[in-house]
């Protein structure tokens, strides 16, 4: 028989419909990690992040039976059921949306514009600039822009896990880009008035 790690997807979740709980766990030793920080970046925070990527991960363990592998990578139907989740836990919450990102090496393509964002800041400014920017997005945004360029999902994976076309998220996702680059040129701005005023008071 094989080991879970050596199974396919599809043949995995079989197991785990079966209550194979060899296969559950390393089914989660592959993917939890992912979730919680897919919904950590949502707005949540830690603990609360970890609570819901349990509740995740129970609804895999009693739902493995409806995965269907010809509708999608399974991957895409995990996070659709973190988003899922989330949108459930913020409707039954008060809690405002606070949490952004964490380090990402898209940065650049993100914002990018003529110059690219290393090229102006150093990484530690443009994560700062970046983990305050991004709660600012409309929800709908902030979780494509996630999907895409922090969990690296595809555009039709994005579509499906947001339950959108994938037209809807491309147009997402360049609203977003814009919103982004218009903040990082503001940013910017200050920033350069900022070290004129500082070298004006520093002559003699």
């Amino acid at each position: 028989m094989h080991q879970p790690s050596q199974l396919s997807d599809a043949q995995l979740m079989q197991r785990i419909a079966n209550q194979d709980k060899g296969a559950f766990e390393a089914l989660l030793d592959k993917n939890i990690t992912g979730i919680r920080s897919y919904l950590q970046r949502l707005g949540n925070d830690t603990s609360t992040a970890e609570d819901l990527a349990q509740e995740v991960f129970l609804k895999v363990w009693q739902n493995a039976d409806q995965y269907n592998p010809k509708a999608g990578a399974l991957s895409t139907w995990l996070y659709r059921i973190a988003h899922n989740q989330f949108l459930d836990h913020a409707k039954s919450s008060s809690q405002k949306l606070a949490q952004a990102a964490e380090e990402s090496s898209d940065v650049a393509e993100l914002t990018s514009t003529e110059v690219s964002v290393e090229q102006q800041l150093d990484q530690e400014q443009a994560l700062d600039w970046l983990n305050a920017e991004l709660p600012k997005l409309p929800l709908n945004q902030r979780s494509v822009i996630m999907l895409r360029y922090l969990q690296n999902q595809t555009n039709d994976q994005a579509a499906k896990i947001l339950d959108l076309s994938s037209h809807a998220v491309e147009s997402l996702a360049v609203r977003a880009r814009k919103q982004l680059q218009q903040s990082l040129a503001k940013w910017q701005r200050l920033s350069e008035s900022a070290r004129t005023n500082n070298t004006e008071i520093s002559k003699p």
